[in-house]
């Protein structure tokens, strides 16, 4: 058991340090092309269409592949009522069967989302579809972040998964104290 939460250790924090660094390269390289359109569009009265096209593209992976990594650390928008309610009345099983509920909610629309976002990109990537400018990755590259994100969503989901059977397992043996 022990060996099994070394590897998991491993590739969660790998997951993560991959996950981050991709996405700041991307708000870091999207920020400085946007800035320099800006410049270029209303100080020189040049301006460049890629750098939209870009923008998108970069905008689209970074909010996908951080989706994931946001419902890891419960930083995404939730309507936490009746969670709070069924903790703060002291109904701590109430609450784990709950978070299970929720964790399975969320791992059945990753794998929707997965299954679409593969049959997506195919049909983008054997259409043979681009974008209208030259130097722009095909617009397959664009669909390709919904399975990727998605895969990284699941994982997480699996996981937070499996955190919320064991709390509600050591709930049920005695192992919290729940009021009635």
């Amino acid at each position: 058991m022990r060996i099994l939460q070394a590897i998991d250790r491993v590739v969660d924090k790998a997951l993560d340090y991959l996950v981050v660094s991709f996405v700041n390269v991307l708000l870091i390289v999207m920020t400085i092309a946007i800035f320099v359109e800006v410049v270029t569009r209303y100080g020189f009265s040049f301006a460049h269409g890629q750098v939209q096209e870009y923008s998108i593209l970069f905008f689209v992976w970074i909010v996908f592949m951080m989706a994931g990594k946001v419902t890891k650390e419960k930083k995404h928008i939730i309507i936490g009522l009746l969670p709070e309610r069924l903790e703060l009345a002291g109904k701590l099983r109430a609450k784990g069967a709950l978070d299970i509920y929720i964790s399975i909610t969320l791992i059945a629309f990753g794998v929707m989302f997965l299954w679409l976002g593969v049959q997506d990109t195919v049909i983008y990537y054997k259409s043979a579809y681009h974008s209208t400018l030259e130097y722009v990755p095909y617009y397959w590259t664009r669909h390709l972040a919904l399975p990727i994100g998605s895969a990284i969503l699941i994982y997480y989901g699996v996981k937070r998964l499996i955190q919320n059977i064991c709390r509600l397992v050591q709930l049920n043996r005695g192992g919290g104290i729940e009021s009635r």
